[in-house]
């Protein structure tokens, strides 16, 4: 019993010896860690302002930082919040400022109750510069806020912007095709009424032209008109030359004869010949008994063809007067020739020929 008594005890001893061994070393250990955060501490303050990137290397060598209380961990934030900054890291919120600002500033307050005096002057402007460094870093970090701020306003504006400037856009190009369709179809409205104006002119300058080539054309048949009926006043002229102005029967016969041929185009050979012979011999003297007398073995048919061409006629109107064919008319023609003796049988011959005796010019140059 005395010896499990004695057991138990030396069990006991052997556990709180291992308690108090253990809360030794977890003294020893945090002791050791808060002397080597004050040593890491103090070597990043002296290198904050030459290498701010050394300066968070030796803050990432802080083991717990969260666990930091006092003046600690007011220094970590402070270093930590210059180093980011001279690093242009940016620091998205306050909270490390706010911690140095709300541990100094409560440190300056207590000085300031009365405490002043537990504090040399150097310490409390040491507290005063980092609780100025700390206002002047949260001022940088908000006025940095601030610029990251407008920058994602404007981003994200912009970003907006863009669908809106392609609606505009596509707006604005569908107002653009409707009033170019619109140009184009009044554009075609105007050609087309521009082509329907070129079509009437085109038509009023061809009737222009027929209506001006119709008048040129009453205007030749008038002037051959008029010199037809100069010719007659000519006629009747030479035929009332005689003092004594009676007119004998067979005179007014050949006349009427004669004015049937030019103007109705009318003529009967077996019942017209006499009448048109004695016209010929009273207006071109004695035409028609000098052409008998001398070529008398001239036929009636080719008698009436040289009688119709003293009046001036074209051997077309004599074919016509005569219920012929053209070609009918140039067989007689060259017939007549071979009475005349000419050598050159040809119209033209002829018509100067006939022409020539009608005015007893005797220009006998084709015989």
């Amino acid at each position: 019993m005395s010896i499990e008594f004695t057991f138990k005890s030396s069990i006991m001893k052997n556990r709180q010896t291992t308690i108090l061994y253990i809360m030794l070393c977890c003294a020893c250990f945090f002791s050791c860690q808060h002397d080597n955060t004050s040593e890491l501490l103090e070597l990043a303050e002296t290198q904050i302002w030459e290498k701010p990137d050394s300066t968070l290397r030796i803050l990432e060598q802080i083991s717990s930082p969260e666990n930091l209380k006092g003046k600690e961990q007011a220094d970590y934030a402070l270093l930590l919040a210059q180093a980011k900054y001279h690093c242009n890291i940016p620091v998205l919120s306050d909270s490390l400022i706010n911690i140095t600002i709300d541990y100094y500033k409560e440190k300056e307050d207590s000085n300031r109750k009365g405490t002043t005096y537990l504090y040399e002057e150097d310490v409390l402007n040491k507290l005063q510069l980092k609780y100025n460094t700390a206002a002047t870093l949260r001022q940088n970090a908000e006025i940095r806020m601030k610029w990251y701020l407008t920058i994602t306003i404007g981003v994200v504006a912009f970003i907006a912007l863009i669908p809106i400037y392609f609606y505009i856009l596509k707006i604005y190009r569908k107002q653009k095709e409707k009033e170019l369709s619109q140009h184009k179809q009044k554009s075609f409205r105007l050609q087309t009424r521009i082509d329907t104006l070129q079509t009437m002119v085109e038509e009023k300058e061809n009737l222009y032209h027929r209506e001006k080539e119709k008048t040129l054309h009453e205007i030749n048949s008038l002037q051959k008109e008029k010199e037809k009926k100069d010719t007659r006043i000519k006629q009747l002229e030479t035929m009332f030359r005689a003092k004594d102005i009676s007119i004998s029967s067979a005179d007014a016969e050949a006349l009427q004869t004669f004015l049937r041929i030019t103007e109705q185009k009318e003529y009967i050979p077996a019942a017209n010949r006499e009448n048109l012979h004695h016209w010929l011999n009273i207006a071109h003297q004695n035409f028609a008994t000098r052409l008998n007398d001398k070529f008398p073995s001239l036929t009636g048919r080719e008698k009436d063809i040289c009688y119709l061409t003293a009046l001036g006629l074209p051997l077309e109107t004599v074919a016509l007067i005569l219920d012929v064919q053209p070609r009918s008319i140039e067989r007689y023609i060259c017939r007549i020739c071979e009475k005349l003796g000419f050598a050159k049988k040809s119209k033209e011959s002829f018509i100067d020929f006939i022409i020539a005796y009608a005015y007893n010019r005797h220009e006998l140059s084709h015989l």
